[in-house]
């Protein structure tokens, strides 16, 4: 069961892989050649020491012991991860997306760089 003291965790999770995965930006022609990226930077991480206090064992040995508390999805049921958005750009670097779908639907602006 999850935790409110672990929102710190994921989020510093989230940073390190931001780090380590797309930083500097992978040169691709494809999200196919993105996924591709990913999966390979996270196949290499299994064989890194775990977290403190697991330091003692390696990632992939954790996600093993980790993936027997894992729930199954209800026979006869699957999840659609997907959604269909469409997004436009103004001459700024603001953006607004629409979802063909139900739910809300993302506005945003990305940041300049200050460099």
């Amino acid at each position: 069961m999850a935790r409110g003291n672990e929102k710190g965790d994921v989020e510093n999770l989230a940073k390190r892989s931001e780090r380590t995965y797309l930083t500097p930006l992978p040169e691709v022609t494809s999200l196919d050649e993105l996924n591709a990226h990913l999966l390979a930077c996270c196949k290499k991480d299994l064989d890194l020491p775990g977290p403190t206090p697991h330091q003692d064992q390696v990632r992939s040995q954790l996600f093993k012991e980790e993936q027997r508390s894992f729930l199954a999805l209800p026979p006869g049921r699957s999840v659609n991860t997907t959604a269909v958005t469409n997004c436009t750009c103004n001459n700024w670097p603001n953006w607004k997306c629409s979802n063909a779908g139900p739910g809300p639907s993302p506005v945003g602006s990305s940041r300049r760089s200050s460099r």
